[in-house]
């Protein structure tokens, strides 16, 4: 069989599976890949296992840059409370102190 042979039959079948089907879909989807892959004689490297495992590392890498993210963002947000709470009671002291000021003007 040719290469050209091949190409026909695989566009054919992908024509005759349609939309409706489990693969069709799919095989439209890495059509050009495999006519490239055949074309420049490699065997198609496109395999659900090998599809399995990569998006499995892809969901890996973003849940640890989602926990990266977290943590940093954790960190932050302590920083931004801890600054708040030390101005608050910087604040609350300064009134402190002008109330009483004020208490011993009057009361002398």
């Amino acid at each position: 069989m040719t290469k050209n042979e091949e190409m026909q039959i695989l566009e054919d079948t992908i024509m005759r599976l349609g939309n409706d089907s489990y693969c069709g879909d799919f095989l439209f989807e890495v059509l050009v890949d495999l006519e490239r892959d055949i074309h420049d004689d490699f065997c198609p490297e496109h395999s659900f296992a090998k599809m399995r495992q990569d998006a499995r590392n892809e969901v890996l890498r973003a849940r640890v840059e989602a926990n990266q993210i977290i943590t940093e963002a954790k960190i932050k947000a302590k920083q931004i409370t801890d600054k708040a709470m030390a101005y608050d009671c910087s604040v609350r002291e300064n009134v402190a102190g002008r109330l009483r000021e004020a208490l011993r003007a009057v009361e002398e």
